[in-house]
């Protein structure tokens, strides 16, 4: 593979206009640049000014084909952890991602310790782990950042530290990671790490919710219902529970289902609350089983099978067993 950002084309006619094509570098049949040991006599023969100029131009691109070498064994490790090409295999998966990991590449040193926290291809170990997530996590890479706030939150292989849980959950948020966002909403909720503060809860909340993470948009829902750090709108909260009820998170369908059988900010319907406690009474969640039970004795037997019809229309629609 051509490094990255730079073409091919463009990189050959660099090294020609500074005398060193096939010197250093050659450019094979499957268009891979390789090393040649031999050192380039247009280096060797160059007055002392052109001679740094070359040196450093050789070095530059040696570094380009470095990184690309490091790149593709990045991508062969993301082939095998996930059958793209390849039969899946983890133990393959870690070895790519370990060269890849030792040659600086912050994805492959953040997936290296996503491997060992989760013990694909290697033996669980939660020390290597947070050891490869803090060099990924320190070159910036969200992901290895959303572990480390999470190994801090649960104490996996350093102390607890909430401190140290928002402060890796904050730098991940700021790049956009839903569900550091979402930690980072749930820290000022509940005054973990940082004081309480429902308006930043609010605020962190919805730039996941935005995104589509159901917790965060059950989350905000409840903000709406009970008025934390926002005036309590019920319509809002219905809205936002909404959103979450239809990728199946339970908790959610209990809590639209609640407005709807109480006609909070939306119309009393008590087949629709039957629907949506049933969906979330059959995920096992057992505030929704009580309250299916307590509706089902004031509706009718029409009530009721229309409401089972539901459940199945929505079970079909998503793609979802029983």
């Amino acid at each position: 593979m051509c490094p990255s950002g730079q073409d091919c084309k463009s990189l050959k006619i660099s090294l020609k206009l500074a005398g060193l094509k096939h010197k250093f570098l050659r450019v094979n049949k499957n268009n891979d640049f390789a090393l040649v040991r031999k050192p380039s006599s247009a280096v060797e023969k160059a007055a002392p000014g052109a001679k740094r100029i070359l040196s450093g131009m050789v070095a530059d691109a040696l570094a380009l084909v470095a990184n690309a070498d490091a790149d593709a064994q990045y991508q062969k490790g993301c082939a095998y952890r996930d059958g793209n090409g390849v039969e899946q295999d983890f133990a393959e998966a870690t070895r790519y991602f370990r060269k890849a990991a030792e040659n600086g590449i912050a994805e492959s040193q953040c997936q290296l310790g996503a491997c060992y926290f989760a013990g694909l291809g290697v033996q669980k170990d939660f020390s290597e782990a947070i050891k490869w997530f803090q060099k990924a996590g320190n070159q910036g890479n969200a992901l290895a950042q959303y572990y480390l706030g999470r190994c801090y939150y649960d104490g996996e292989a350093v102390a607890q530290d909430y401190k140290q849980a928002v402060h890796w959950h904050r730098k991940a948020a700021e790049q956009g990671n839903e569900s550091s966002q979402f930690c980072l909403g749930m820290f000022y909720k509940d005054g973990q790490g940082v004081p309480q503060d429902y308006e930043q809860a609010v605020r962190w909340f919805r730039k996941a919710a935005e995104q589509g993470f159901a917790l965060a948009q059950a989350s905000l829902g409840w903000c709406y219902s009970g008025g934390y750090g926002v005036p309590q709108d019920y319509e809002q909260a219905a809205d936002w529970y909404r959103k979450a009820a239809e990728q199946n998170f339970a908790k959610a369908q209990d809590n639209l289902g609640v407005q709807y059988q109480n006609g909070q900010g939306v119309p009393q319907n008590f087949v629709e609350a039957y629907k949506l406690y049933k969906l979330a009474a059959d995920q096992n969640f057992e505030p929704a089983a009580e309250h299916l039970k307590s509706i089902a004795m004031r509706m009718t037997a029409v009530e009721i099978a229309e409401g089972e019809r539901r459940v199945r229309e929505f079970r079909s629609r998503n793609n979802l067993s029983k």
